[in-house]
């Protein structure tokens, strides 16, 4: 099909989003921006550009070796989502989705949240904005040879979309399975050292999301020893059950500020009741009760990171074999 030309307005001259020059020969084959110029004028997609051309172009950009051609390409994205119409899930799906969710590991900070943005704009329009969740899930948790980084910042991404979807669904949840597909995923990631503590954070604020109540109700349903087990975790990592954070931190820049509890807490782990101890409490007179070779760490409950959205204690909880294997056969 031939396409025409579009030139560039020069009042909409877009510096931070144009591509460099060194990389237009031999590399590109279609100018964006002048169609992300044109979209942005008219509020449409130019007739006479093909879309999937331009989708083409835009996953090669989208995984091209410079990162600012990459960024060129998400930020081209998000504002073209808008205007392709009831061809936009099919031309997603293939190569562009999965490609954006990469960029979320990327090192370039602009980078993870160009394509953040580019997420965020496609579940709005998307015909099946649970179809983007189940993807960061499949891409970023499923797949066991995924980078750590990757992970952790869809374990970070994963509420945002989520209370996008439940925004613009209204009254109506999230279906059953995408729900259970996600409490499964992280209940993986959570008897794992790496990703522990990103899990826990990532599920609490599913729950604050859902609702305690719809979050309760499908957990003692689908997953009653995942519920219980997260239970315990958001105890020892001391996250409060209304707002995701540490309920003793005042600060998150000054450790100072952490208030550390004086006298011992029990809690109910793999079924058997550990004490946990402040620092203060003498080794001679209270000691951590188990009854299995269950390492409760001491420093996750009492010591919580400045950032705790943007690092991942290496410490964790490590629950039994038999219940790493039950999660194992759910997944």
């Amino acid at each position: 099909m031939q396409t025409a030309t579009l030139r560039p307005d020069v009042r909409l001259s877009a510096d931070p989003v144009s591509t460099p020059e060194k990389f237009r020969s031999g590399h590109c084959h279609l100018e964006l921006t002048p169609v992300w110029q044109y979209v942005i004028k008219k509020n449409r997609f130019p007739a006479n550009v093909d879309r999937q051309e331009v989708f083409a172009e835009l996953a090669v950009r989208l995984q091209h070796p410079e990162w600012q051609v990459r960024l060129h390409g998400s930020r081209v994205l998000a504002y073209v989502i808008p205007a392709v119409g009831p061809q936009l899930d099919a031309l997603m799906s293939p190569t562009i989705l999965p490609a954006v969710i990469t960029n979320l590991a990327h090192f370039s900070p602009a980078l993870r949240s160009s394509s953040m943005d580019a997420i965020l704009v496609y579940v709005q329009h998307s015909a099946d904005p649970e179809f983007v969740l189940k993807s960061m899930i499949v891409q970023g948790l499923d797949v066991s040879g995924a980078k750590s980084s990757l992970t952790v910042n869809v374990m970070e991404c994963v509420p945002v979309v989520l209370q996008q979807i439940v925004k613009r669904n209204g009254e109506r949840p999230i279906a059953i399975p995408t729900f259970v597909h996600l409490v499964t995923a992280l209940s993986n990631k959570m008897v794992q050292a790496t990703f522990q503590q990103a899990a826990v954070y990532c599920l609490d604020r599913v729950k604050e999301i859902v609702g305690r109540n719809k979050f309760d109700h499908y957990l003692e349903t689908f997953h009653p020893i995942i519920k219980k087990d997260f239970e315990v975790l958001c105890e020892v990592y001391r996250i409060s059950s209304s707002s995701g954070r540490d309920s003793s931190v005042s600060s998150y820049d000054d450790e100072d500020d952490v208030e550390t509890p004086k006298t011992p807490r029990r809690v109910t782990f793999g079924g058997e009741l550990i004490k946990i101890r402040s620092p203060d409490v003498s080794d001679d007179h209270h000691e951590v009760q188990k009854s299995t070779g269950i390492p409760i760490p001491i420093k996750p409950a009492l010591s919580i990171p400045k950032h705790p959205k943007n690092e991942v204690e290496n410490t964790s909880i490590k629950l039994p074999l038999s219940r790493q294997m039950l999660y194992n056969s759910v997944s």
